[in-house]
This record gives C-alpha cells, structure tokens and sequence, in this order.
C-alpha cells in the first residue's frame, strides 16, 4: 500500500508516515524523544496532545522507536502490514 512522507492530517500536525485511506500515522520517535533537553522542554507533553489531535480527527496513531527500527525490524513490518490488513486488529499494536 502506497503512504506518502510528512503527511498533513489536520492544520499543525504531520505524520512522518501516513495512509490516510485507513487514517493511519506512524510515529517514528528516535532518540531526542529521550533526551534529558527535550523532556525538560515539554516534549513529552506535546507528543501527548498530538496523539488526542490524532484520535480527535479520527487517525489512528502507532510510535516506532529506534528499537522497533533496528534488528527486530521485520516484527514491526509485520505489525504495520497486519493493521493495515485489519484494522480492526489495530489494538493488538
């Protein structure tokens, strides 16, 4: 299934991946997620929101992080093809 880069889902808020047929974001949160400089600066609480601007527009909304990325990177392919197959089977994510 084709996804486009940087999607714009509502004015503000863009999916680094999106199917927007299937009103699907994935999040990809690499390492400044963690970082002490980030998280003194509210980045935690702004990621918050934007998972209730996601649900809000109807977008269901999945994170991968750096350790979803790196060798057990087919498990999460296989997560991400199973939730576009059903998205009824999204919870499971």
């Amino acid at each position: 299934m084709n996804y486009f880069r940087e999607y714009r889902v509502v004015p503000g808020v863009y999916a680094d991946f999106a199917w927007p047929d299937q009103k699907l974001a994935v999040e990809v949160h690499g390492s400044a997620h963690d970082a002490a400089f980030f998280l003194a600066r509210g980045m935690a609480e702004r990621e918050a929101r934007r998972s209730v601007v996601y649900e809000e527009a109807g977008w269901m909304v999945r994170v991968v992080t750096e350790r979803d990325l790196g060798p057990d990177r087919e498990h999460t392919r296989e997560r991400l093809r199973e939730t576009l197959a059903r998205p009824e089977q999204a919870a499971l994510w």
